[in-house]
């Protein structure tokens, strides 16, 4: 996927498509823990790219990115290293925080349940209000351009 995002998504769309529906379905927690790995392997690269293998995933496929990060929020038991409280905390709050990237008003809806954890609330709280500014800003720039069209 990493190659086909680095190199555009048009030639393979439908091959795309199908991994897509395998690892938001069956291999979703294979997918989150490969993903928490990409971050984590791009953090302490000794070659910066720009954008990151992360960032390229997160902005090429920004509502399956979402859809896998949501995923792991409804069933944080079964997925791996960024959801395990024992061995990674910082990852699962890194992921939630991720959510302010990509997330819509339904993931605000699915982020309230952790609001009153301890060890995520304030990043559940932080993300929220991210999500609803960059909703609103969209709004607002999707009606000025609704607005200027209509005056021309």
């Amino acid at each position: 996927m990493l190659f086909q995002a680095f190199r555009g998504t048009d030639k393979n769309a439908k091959f795309l498509a199908t991994l897509w529906s395998e690892l938001l379905g069956p291999f979703a927690a294979n997918a989150v823990d490969a993903v928490a790995y990409v971050k984590s392997a791009c953090r302490f690269s000794l070659v910066p790219l720009e954008p990151s293998p992360y960032e390229c995933l997160i902005e090429t496929w920004p509502d399956q990115t979402r859809q896998l990060f949501e995923w792991c929020l409804l069933h944080h038991v079964r997925a791996g290293p960024p959801f395990d409280r024992r061995t990674a905390h910082n990852a699962r709050r890194e992921l939630i925080a991720d959510l302010a990237y990509v997330g819509t008003h339904t993931t605000t809806v699915l982020l309230e349940p952790y609001l009153a954890e301890p060890e995520i609330g304030v990043t559940v709280v932080d993300v929220i209000r991210s999500i609803n500014r960059r909703l609103e800003s969209t709004a607002r720039t999707g009606a000025a351009e609704i607005s200027s069209r209509t005056n021309d």
